[in-house]
Order: C-alpha cells, then structure tokens, then sequence
C-alpha cells in the first residue's frame, strides 16, 4: 500500500500557511489578557494547534493506493447486419430450399453449436445487430441459433458498415476482436477498412448470400430515364431507359414507354449475361407545351425478388417551338425591310420573306407548302397566289394558324382579293372599286373587346401614344368590318402644315378603319389598312431622342404584339417569365436548383420583380422565393418525401403579377439496399485481412469458429483500489469538537 498526497495548491504554500499559524497561536497565548496556570496554557494551545493540525491535514488530501493483477476473458464483439439487403432469398437450406441472408446467419449459430458454446465459454461476447447504427442485442449469446435471439425481419435502410464498426471498437467496454456476419454491401458512412485498421484488433468475418445472381435473384431494375429537359411542339425527341438486369440472362422483358400516363411504346429487352445494364430507347413527338411526364416501365416478373423498383419517371417542358412566319410581298418597299427587322430582332422568330414575281408564283407556292404560324400578306396581288393553294391556306387559318393582311396599292380589293376564297379570312369587306388614300393618317387606339391589349403600348395601356408617332403615309378605304370583328385602330385625317412641319387635323376627309381582328375557326386574322409604320421605326418628323427611341420600341412591340397574337402566343407580346431546373429528376433530400428569367419586350431581362415557385405534391404545399443573382433569378427547393412535383412560378411587379411559368420534377429515393442484388464478400475479406483475422464464407464459418476459439486467452490486467483519507466527516466533526472543548477551558480561566 501506498500513502500519497492531492495538493490542489503548491506545497509550499500549505506550509508557510500551516508554519504561519502556528507561530500565531504560540504568540497568542505567550501572552494572555490573564495570568493562566503554565499547565492549562499548554493544555490550551496543544488543543488549538490540534485542531489547526486537522484542518491542515484535511488541505493536504492524503490518499492510501494499492494496486492489483487481475485476470479476465478477452472481449468478443458479434456484429450481425440486419439491413434489408439481407431479406434477399439467396441461401440455400439444409433441406434444399431458399432461405434469406439474416435466416443463414441465424443456422450458423445452430450448425455450430458446440464451438459456439466453447467460444461464449472462453470470451465475454457482447451481441450487436447493425444497419445504419450498431444496436446492442438483448439475447445472451449462449441463445444464438434459436427464434428469439435476432431480429426477426431484415429492414435496416442502410448498410453502415464502418460507421458500426467504428462504434463498437470505440465502446467502453473495448472488444479486443470482432466477429463480423454480413453480405458485405457497405452502402454507407464511412469506409470499413479506415474504421478497423486504426482500431488495432482483429476482424474475423463470415460472408452471407451469393456473389453470382441465381434464381431467387432475378430483377430488372429501372436505374435511370433520360430525355431532354426541354423540347419544342412536334419536335423528334428521343428518351432512353436504362435497366440493371439481374439473373435474367437471355429472357426477354418488356418495357413500357408512357407519356402522361399514356402509353406511347413498348420494347422488348435482353440481357447477354447474368448481370447486365440494358437500355431500352423511344422516340416521340410531343404534341401539347407545359411539362410533360415521361415513364419507362418493365413489366413485373412472377418470380421477381423486387416489384417496386421497375419503373423511372421525369419530366420534360414542352415549349412552343420558334414562330413560323411567311411574309410574302410585291416589292422590295421600306415597310418590308423595317416589319422584317421588328419581327427577326425578337430571337424567337423565323421570317421567311417571299418577294413575288407574278402569278402564281413558284417560290409563295412552296412556302406555302411547308410549316407556318403566321401568314404575312403584303402589297402583293391575289393572283400572285397558286390558285390551289388558296383552299389550303384557309384550312390552315380555321386549324389554328394566323394571317395578317398589309395595305398597299395591290392590296385589298385592289388586289383583287374580293373575288378570292382569302376574302373570308379578311376582318373587312373588299371590293374591286375600293381607293387608296395617300393622305396622312394618324393613328388612335379604340381598345374593345376580348383583344383590346392589342392596342396596348405599354403594361398600363398607353392608348394615348399612338397619337404621338408618325401619321401613316397611305390608308386603303375598305367596306365595313365582319361581323365579329372588331376595330382596334382608327386613322385620323392629317395634312402638313409646310410651313411649321405639324400635322393638324384634315376635317375634309372622314375617318377611316386602320387595324381590324377577328376570330376565324380556331385561328386569327388581321388587317392592317395603313402603309408607313416604318417611319415610326426610324422616327420621321422627331426631333428628340427619346422620342424617336420610344417611337421606334413602340414600333417593334405593336408588330410583335400582332404576330404572337395571330400565332396564339399573345403572352410574348409583353412580358415573358421562363422557369427551368437544373434537373427534372432529383433524389429525396437533394436540392433542385431553379432558375427564372423574366423578359421585357424586347427579351431583355428585368430585374425589379419578385419571383416565388409554389410547389405542389399531392396535397402538401410549399413556397419558394427566389433571390436575384446577375440577371436570372434562382431558387433551390428540397423535396422532402418521394413523388411528383409541379412548380409554378409567378413573377409580381408593383404589387400585380405580370407573368407566370410552369415545370416539374419527379423526387426519387433510391433503395441502395437493393439496388444491389449479389452479396460483396470481398469486402469482408478484405477487413480480416488487414487487421489479421479469419474470413470464409457461411459454408466455412466452422474454420472462423475454430481461429476465434484457438485465440481465447485471459487477459491480464491491473486495478488500482484508491482510498482518501481526509473525504469524511470525522475529520470536521474533530475539529469542532477540539475548537469547542479549547472554547470551554477558555471560558473557565476567564479568557472570553
């Protein structure tokens, strides 16, 4: 035994203070304030100093140590792995049947119960199941092999090999080796082999389930679908499924190609050898813009291990693809050039220009005959057009598409348009006899109807700037509109004032209709009765700069504005939100990075809105702002749960929404438990490798029974039994009792 003491001050200190206090009291009572007795003065001062000595003593912290050797068994961790991959019906029993990985593990136990129960004899075992954490089991290890001593289901979602490793070896108390019983498919955490080596023990290990795929293993698995995450109407788009294939070498297995719930294509597949990726490739047309769920699915097997993993969705957006345009004209006049400069400058457009060069003309003939939006007729003759392909164009109109009529001086009935099958798509009556006024007009809206933002200039109407621009240099003086049209532009009569260069009103003349649209079938028609928009492009008679800029934007929206009309696209008239995603298919938990650009006009991107995405699955819903970066605005969203999600983002400027936008995505959660279907027993061997321990598979786990019962040896180990001396209360209770006693011999010498 051995006596120490615990100074929680220095030494040195607690005997200056002790030395300090003794000398004190011995001077106190050399001297007292009454003659004392020489034997009670001491008497009194060996008490005081007694008491002094316990507290001193107490301050001092003396300890009594005495250290042992003692002898136990070495420590024995058993981790069996419980996660779903070990549900998988690959073993074989006794009797010749399947049983799953966990049951096989569970029979090791019972087939080697005699070296079992040598090996619980020579180690204490500490049990563990194991999926994503290492979880103590409540069974002793003697019950190992019987009904109740494991899980009796295999679900864990993970397999976290190194992290249960990491666990257990770090435990208090420590193992000193490891017995392992797994399929060895680490899916998650951190790696096994950087968990065991730094541990310094052995890692014997039995590896369950096959490494070949056999029949109880067959699954075609959908791993992936991929497919443009943007497509335009009619456009060929190709979409590609990939399958993992296991245990189905040489059968065929259909797959399904849907489009919203649609089936569009099946394909037959074949894998070339047991396990394999198979891709199964569609093609398709989307007829419909928005976003447009796509689907591949491989039919469910009988004898299927998993049924839930056959399919992969996504979503693809389907935009209308660029306006069509036609333009056919007479001549090569400035209306032309600055109406073709409007329109191209708009990015999405393609403008075919047809210049005419008489009847029946070959080249308007075979523009007609390939895809259009909008038809664009200008100051070209009705005869300029083949004769049989006038009925087409007006089915054409009546499907969907657009024409807009220009003035001219072969337009109109002076184009002899009267007597033609087009006179029933043109909003205004038309006769041969009609004039042609060369006199200025000026423009002024008349906004009515459904289609009033026809007239529009600016998001707050702007009627009022249509009188600001330009006068038109010509007005053709039709019959009056259809019925069911409407007028939406009216010319003024103006004359030149030479001498002061104004255009004051021209009362000797009337009014007369300029732009007038209606409804035909399911398409639109237009006409434009004035000649001379083109001097608002260039700003004729402005002296400012700022008016001649406005006049030329105004310029390029009114024609915009029609065409996309015409074409049924009237929202890219004004202002456009486009929403897209980094990725139409996301795992459960990963962000889906969002991005909106919101246009003017022009296509030039605005920055002073505020955009939100309002993501809907199912019944649940969430809301997404997004933040201004450069010039788009982005957003992230995190799907927490696995489904279908539509997104609408809305754009709000000055407190009204101006444009809107949708998408959507599919939020996958990969099961890696089962994605795949062979044990890994590389992997364990690997770790009884490395930390110099058995391996062998379930058929040998007699031969790591025998190593781990071969190892068994007690372990030596020392205890050190500590005993404070000072931590009582008899110490202070002395010491009250001495300061008292020295109190009451002091009170009867009459010293207090």
């Amino acid at each position: 035994m051995n006596f120490g003491v615990d100074l929680f001050w220095p030494g040195y200190l607690v005997a200056l203070v002790a030395s300090a206090a003794v000398i004190a009291h011995v001077l106190a009572y050399a001297r007292t304030s009454k003659p004392v007795r020489r034997p009670l003065k001491w008497l009194l001062l060996l008490i005081r100093l007694g008491a002094v000595g316990v507290l001193m003593f107490v301050l001092w912290r003396p300890a009594a140590e005495s250290r042992q050797m003692l002898t136990r068994k070495a420590r024995l961790a058993l981790l069996v792995d419980v996660s779903k991959s070990m549900s998988i019906g690959d073993e074989e029993t006794a009797a010749g049947g399947n049983c799953s990985r966990l049951a096989r593990a569970s029979g090791i136990f019972t087939a080697l119960a005699p070296q079992w129960r040598e090996i619980t004899q020579s180690y204490e075992v500490m049990p563990y199941s194991f999926s994503k954490e290492a979880l103590a089991l409540p069974a002793a290890p003697e019950a190992f092999g019987t009904a109740a001593a494991l899980p009796e289901r295999a679900d864990g979602p993970v397999t976290a090999l190194g992290d249960a490793l990491q666990e257990v070896t770090r435990g208090v108390p420590a193992p000193e080796a490891v017995l392992l019983i797994s399929d060895g498919l680490s899916n998650s955490g951190v790696d096994p082999l950087d968990a065991a080596v730094p541990a310094g023990m052995k890692i014997h290990s039995i590896s369950v389930g096959r490494q070949q795929p056999t029949e109880s293993t067959r699954d075609a698995a959908a791993t992936g679908i991929f497919a443009p995450a943007e497509a335009f109407v009619s456009s060929d788009v190709t979409v590609v499924g990939s399958f993992s294939m296991t245990g189905l070498e040489g059968r065929a297995v259909k797959v399904t190609f849907l489009v919203d719930g649609q089936e569009a294509g099946t394909k037959e597949i074949k894998a070339d050898r047991r396990e394999a990726l198979v891709e199964a490739k569609f093609g398709f047309k989307p007829d419909k813009t928005g976003p447009v769920r796509l689907e591949v699915r491989s039919e469910a097997l009988p004898d299927e291990i998993v049924a839930e993993n056959n399919y992969a969705a996504t979503y693809m957006d389907v935009k209308k693809g660029r306006l069509k345009v036609l333009y056919a004209e007479g001549t090569f006049r400035w209306e032309a050039k600055f109406l073709r400069l409007a329109l191209e400058s708009a990015g999405d457009i393609d403008l075919r220009l047809v210049v005419t060069k008489g009847e029946g003309d070959v080249s308007l003939a075979k523009g007609l005959e390939e895809e259009w939006d909008v038809l664009v007729v200008g100051d070209v003759p009705a005869a300029a057009f083949p004769e049989d392909k006038l009925p087409a164009v007006l089915d054409c109109v009546s499907a969907g598409r657009g024409v807009v009529f220009l003035g001219g001086a072969n337009a109109f009935g002076r184009g002899r348009y009267g007597g033609t099958p087009l006179a029933a798509v043109i909003p205004f009556t038309v006769s041969s006899d009609e004039g042609l006024d060369r006199k200025p007009y000026r423009v002024s809206a008349r906004p009515r109807g459904p289609y009033a933002q026809l007239a529009a200039l600016d998001e707050a109407g702007g009627y009022d700037l249509w009188e600001k621009l330009p006068p038109l240099l010509s007005v053709n003086l039709v019959g009056a509109e259809r019925a069911g049209a409407t007028v939406l532009l009216e010319g003024l009569p103006v004359m030149l004032d030479a001498a002061t260069g104004e255009f004051p009103a021209d009362y000797s003349r009337a009014a007369a209709p300029v732009l007038a649209v209606e409804d035909y079938g399911r398409g639109r028609t237009a006409a434009m009765t004035g000649d001379g928009t083109w001097q608002w492009a260039t700003g004729a008679g402005l002296t400012g700069t700022q008016e001649r800029d406005r006049a030329a934007a105004i310029h390029r929206r009114f024609w915009r504005q029609l065409v996309f009309w015409l074409a049924k696209r009237e929202e890219r008239g004004g202002v456009t939100l486009k929403a897209t995603l980094a990725k139409h298919r996301v795992e459960v938990g990963k962000g889906v990075e969002m991005e909106a650009a919101l246009l003017d006009s022009d296509l030039k991107p605005l920055s002073d809105a505020e955009v939100t995405a309002q993501i809907t699955s199912g019944e649940k819903k969430y809301t997404s702002k997004f933040w201004l970066e450069g010039k788009a605005y982005k957003g992230e969203f995190k799907p927490p749960e696995s489904g279908d999600y539509k997104v609408n983002v809305t754009a709000v400027r000055s407190g009204g929404e101006v444009a809107e936008a949708a998408t959507a995505f599919v939020a996958c959660a990969t099961d890696v438990e089962l994605a795949t279907l062979v044990s890994k027993p590389a992997t364990l061997a690997a770790l009884a490798k490395a930390t110099g321990g058995a391996f062998a598979p379930a058929e040998g786990a007699g031969e790591v029974f025998s190593e781990i019962a071969k190892l068994a040896k007690l372990t030596q180990y020392s205890r050190l039994d500590r005993r404070e001396l000072w931590s009582t209360w008899w110490y202070a209770a002395l010491a009250v009792a001495l300061l008292s006693f020295e109190w009451g011999l002091r009170k009867y010498a009459g010293l207090v």
